[in-house]
């Protein structure tokens, strides 16, 4: 017998449900999301629909996590501005790729360098343009999306370009390196990804790694080890 658990974080509650071969229904359990920290309301319910279910975490095989927020934000609009950093594009790419209209007037910074499909580079990074940059539009978004071309292949650039703006702004930096090593990720569209997760602060830990705190037995986030 194959014992599943099944969170969705919505934006008013945070749903659990407990199902044995996947057909039958043996407990739900409902509580209130918790958008400051969304373990709590996660662990919430999974504590509730674990109780409901007599259920040992031990004997569950499966487990998943699904959220709408993401979506939600989009949908009404909110969220917050993002910066986008290219290196080795040229700026019609952002037309051509739909990243324009995507950015909706958020920063944007194309500079030179990237790599070619075999790792070397085709051109030194422009260091001194991505300084005076983020000196100027640094403080004016809440994180950043960062393509080099050809990263997959060579990261050394965007990890520079994420070094820098750390030690500038401060912020969150997602790379194009960091959401696939497969495939060919030469098409700056790939971190735009990011833009379309606007970022909430502050940011809620994974609950694989937060619910061991919050929850009576850390046993019952065994789950969210995978996940987080």
């Amino acid at each position: 017998m194959t014992l599943s658990l099944g969170v969705d974080t919505g934006g008013t509650y945070t749903d659990a449900v407990l199902i044995r071969d996947e057909d039958h229904v043996i407990a739900k359990a409902k509580s209130l999301t918790t958008r400051q920290d969304l373990a709590l309301g996660i662990g919430r319910a999974v504590a509730a629909v674990l109780a409901e279910g007599a259920v040992d975490p031990g004997e569950i095989s499966l487990a998943s996590l699904s959220t709408t927020l993401a979506t939600n934000a989009l949908i009404e609009g909110q969220g917050e501005r993002v910066a986008l950093v290219l290196a080795g594009f040229a700026e019609a790419d952002l037309a051509k790729h739909g990243l324009e209209a995507a950015m909706a007037g958020d920063p944007v910074l194309c500079i030179a360098g990237g790599h070619d499909h075999a790792g070397q580079p085709l051109r030194p990074l422009d260091e001194p343009a991505l300084t005076a940059w983020l000196a100027e539009h640094g403080t004016e978004v809440s994180g950043f999306a960062v393509a080099a071309q050809f990263a997959t292949r060579n990261p050394a650039h965007e990890r520079r370009i994420a070094e820098l703006i750390r030690a500038t702004t401060g912020r969150p930096v997602s790379a194009s390196h960091h959401l696939s090593a497969t495939g060919d990720y030469r098409d700056p569209e790939r971190p735009a990804d990011r833009h379309d997760q606007p970022p909430d602060h502050p940011r809620p830990e994974p609950p694989g790694r937060v619910g061991r705190d919050r929850a009576p037995d850390g046993g019952a986030w065994r789950w969210g080890a995978d996940l987080g």
